[in-house]
């Protein structure tokens, strides 16, 4: 029944309780469903069910895991469980997972992006009992910028600077908004290099059919793109008068960073806000339940109960989120 439905919101992710099941928990001792490679610093010692590129990515950052690597649409049985992942179109390799109990159905969601980017899979929704849905992306006005818009600002911002002679230097998330980026500028013609770790991740993109120009690792490159995660050592190589900017996935941002005086941010959102996908859980999916976790829980909530009869969230340690 759905109200024995019982998942418990940790630090290292969801645990289903009274199953062998968890979501995107690291240290799980039982299996973990890993959704994407957004965080591939992460040591996992976890037993994984991820998709093939999500395995390629962690790979490339040189982790080993172990688990087993699923094709999108094909059903897996794990125990009693039977599951089957599903594109959420958030980045290479993202997937939502449904998982099908003998009286019920769920669909774990915690990523999604309406709008498709470069040859990622279209996020696809099914119809299920209970959803679960990440709260990553504030429904403040303040904060509710256009992806869109963001993403011509920053491609405005780049040209201005090269055609003015500068030759910016770009730190970002290398699993996403890195190759997504290089795309972008090269399609407009701008010459794009990337930092060796970058590169790595871009040959797993190139594998699974993402076409970029040339990227290799060059001190007079116009364009140079460095991971956030190697900002701090990036800057020493950066010329003085070459501007640095910054693009973020989140509105979370490090003391570190937020304390670097970048000649600008750009806030490029990994996920959809609500109000771009909450038509479609409706239609769709069509939940009975919906259990919400992440930053922004509490707005979720209240613009979710008009979607599903119960609407709850999931709060670390019973703790409730500041916003």
């Amino acid at each position: 029944m759905l109200g024995e439905v019982r998942i418990s919101s940790t630090e290292d992710g969801l645990r289903l309780n009274d199953s062998i099941l968890s979501f995107d928990s690291c240290h799980s001792q039982n299996v973990s469903f890993i959704s994407s490679a957004l965080s591939p610093h992460a040591q996992v010692s976890s037993s994984i069910i991820a998709s093939n590129e999500t395995f390629a990515i962690y790979q490339a950052f040189r982790r080993k895991l172990r688990g087993l690597k699923c094709e999108f649409h094909k059903k897996i049985a794990v125990g009693q469980l039977s599951m089957e992942l599903l594109p959420s179109g958030g980045v290479l390799g993202g997937a939502s997972l449904y998982v099908e109990f003998p009286d019920f159905n769920l669909l774990y969601a915690p990523l999604l992006r309406s709008k498709r980017v470069l040859n990622f899979r279209s996020m696809q929704l099914r119809g299920a009992d209970v959803l679960v849905l990440g709260a990553f992306n504030s429904l403040a006005p303040r904060e509710a910028l256009s992806r869109q818009e963001e993403v011509k600002r920053f491609i405005a911002t780049i040209r201005r600077d090269v055609m003015g002679g500068r030759s910016p230097s770009v730190i970002c998330p290398p699993v996403d908004l890195a190759p997504e980026m290089t795309v972008r500028l090269q399609s407009e013609g701008v010459g794009v290099t990337v930092h060796p770790t970058i590169a790595r991740v871009n040959r797993v993109y190139e594998r699974f059919g993402t076409v970029f120009s040339d990227y290799a690792y060059e001190k007079d490159a116009i364009v140079r793109f460095y991971p956030l995660s190697r900002y701090l050592q990036a800057v020493n190589r950066i010329q003085d008068k070459s501007p640095i900017y910054l693009l973020k996935n989140s509105f979370q941002e490090s003391k570190r960073s937020a304390r670097f005086p970048f000649a600008d941010r750009f806030l490029l959102s990994a996920h959809s806000t609500l109000c771009e996908v909450k038509a479609k859980l409706a239609d769709i999916v069509a939940p009975q339940k919906i259990l919400v976790f992440g930053p922004y829980t509490k707005q979720y909530v209240e613009e979710l109960s008009t979607i599903a009869g119960t609407v709850k969230p999931l709060f670390q340690n019973n703790q409730p989120p500041l916003f």
